[in-house]
């Protein structure tokens, strides 16, 4: 299949989201499976050309924006892995911002940057040399070049499309009065970015089973639950997985020992060099936990500082890796004070949370990174046993331990309240020394790998072309 992916950001170019990840290790997967990708996203302001290889064309794309003519060049790489990227470059809508949606952005800038590179897009994938069989979109920008799609194309021209849902809060809203720039009906009312693909793409998939399950619940509140409730039958979950190229504990350049699911005695030995680094006693009779705050990922732990308090007072030690924006970051710093020997908070880098999550025996995971993160598929590729609510990705991959550790790859709860209980149970199960060290190991054995994800893609691609095969 010759595949044409959409996304505002990629990992290793632009961004360091849930969605950045996924379009950046999606194409890789799926060319190994012997498909052709292409990607198209925006040369955001991070983005050096000359540093990555990058090769301008000569042919440039002009697209029209509210009256207004907008050129927009273009220039042609290769992604690790073998599939090809063009990046869309214009100073004025691109190239000024680190993040497609900035935070702060205003709201017209943001709806004039969504609808040149809707109107670049569309038009590149319409236009293009190679025919593609189908597009893959992401997020509310890869909505809104669906939407333009479906606009632009005759019934008998429209290419078939799949749309992936990252996040179901981050909606691409925007006031009515954007309307004439985006090139949406105006019947003054507020514009869901995200509604609008939804109501032009043929699938929908969500990071998660569970969390698509959620998405679809009766009492659920989000504002697209009557859309998705319409659109049941397009809409489905499935499950991301880890890029081995830069989770791997047996090549990780970040953690200070390597190791692997046969010989865990460099894990010992980076946990040593972390606590070491951090200042906190050098003790392996000691469970390590881990926590890593990004962004809004501290939503559902409002309560932890007092949470953190209580646990603290047992023989544990905590090391957090935190946003220093994050709500919790001054809290937990004051309570570093109070348990100097026990708790450790550092600002994030990404170095920093490959070391946490390789070296700490336990690794708690946020709700709001439970619903449709992948820090717990990262844990169990490092042996740390994640502590996480059991919603959306963590209920489809996470086992909760038995109280003897022979079944499970995790601990889990239902309800903030539980929190506490979960933890001390995974710190008692840190004291059964070889039968926690098994756990380990069954963990770091789940398949997580993307090429399974992939084949899953794979079948709702085949599943969405065979009304086109079988014409």
């Amino acid at each position: 299949m010759d595949i044409a992916f959409v996304t505002p950001a990629i990992v290793p170019l632009t961004g360091d989201s849930e969605l950045a990840h996924i379009s950046g290790a999606l194409p890789k997967a799926l060319r190994g499976l012997n498909h052709t990708v292409r990607v198209f996203a925006p040369m955001l302001g991070t983005i050096e050309p000359d540093r990555i290889s990058l090769a301008r064309r000569l042919k440039e794309v002009e697209v029209d924006c509210d009256g207004e003519k907008i050129t927009v060049a273009l220039y042609d790489g290769r992604l690790g892995g073998g599939a090809s990227i063009t990046l869309l470059a214009n100073d004025e809508f691109f190239g000024a911002v680190d993040k497609f949606g900035a935070q702060g952005d205003d709201q017209s800038d943001l709806a004039r940057r969504t609808a040149v590179f809707a109107a670049a897009a569309s038009e590149l994938i319409r236009t293009a040399d190679e025919s593609f069989d189908l597009v893959h979109a992401h997020g509310w920008p890869g909505a809104a070049v669906l939407d333009h799609l479906k606009k632009a194309s005759s019934d008998d021209q429209t290419i078939p499309s799949v749309l992936s849902l990252h996040d179901s809060d981050d909606v691409g809203l925007f006031s009515a009065d954007q309307a004439s720039r985006l090139d949406v009906p105006n019947d003054s009312k507020d514009i869901l970015m995200l509604q609008r693909g939804i109501d032009a793409a043929d699938r929908i998939v969500a990071n998660s089973e569970t969390y698509a399950g959620s998405l679809l619940d009766e009492e659920g509140t989000h504002a697209l639950k009557a859309d998705l409730q319409e659109a049941a039958e397009r809409f489905m979950g499935i499950r991301r997985g880890v890029d081995a190229a830069n989770w791997n504990p047996a090549t990780d350049s970040h953690l200070a020992h390597r190791f692997s699911p046969t010989e865990l005695v460099g894990k010992a030995s980076s946990k040593a060099s972390l606590q070491e680094q951090v200042g906190l006693p050098v003790r392996d009779d000691l469970p390590l936990l881990g926590l890593v705050l990004r962004g809004h990922a501290a939503a559902g732990l409002e309560a932890f500082e007092a949470t953190a308090t209580e646990l603290l007072r047992n023989d544990v030690q905590l090391m957090v890796c935190a946003d220093e924006e994050a709500p919790l970051h001054a809290p937990l710093i004051a309570l570093a004070e109070r348990f100097p020997d026990r708790l450790a908070v550092e600002s994030w880098s990404l170095g920093l949370e490959h070391q946490v999550t390789g070296s700490a025996d336990l690794l708690i995971i946020p709700p709001s990174e439970a619903e449709v993160g992948g820090q717990h598929l990262h844990a169990h590729r490092y042996g740390t046993l994640p502590i996480a609510p059991r919603v959306g990705a963590v209920a489809d991959a996470v086992i909760d331990c038995d109280g003897e550790l022979r079944t499970g790859n995790g601990f889990t709860y239902l309800t903030a309240d539980e929190l506490l209980g979960t933890l001390q149970r995974a710190v008692a199960a840190f004291a059964q020394g070889a039968r926690f060290d098994e756990v380990r190991k069954r963990a770091m054995r789940v398949d997580h790998s993307w090429e399974r994800s992939a084949r899953h893609y794979e079948h709702v691609y085949r599943d969405l072309l065979e009304p086109t095969a079988e014409a």
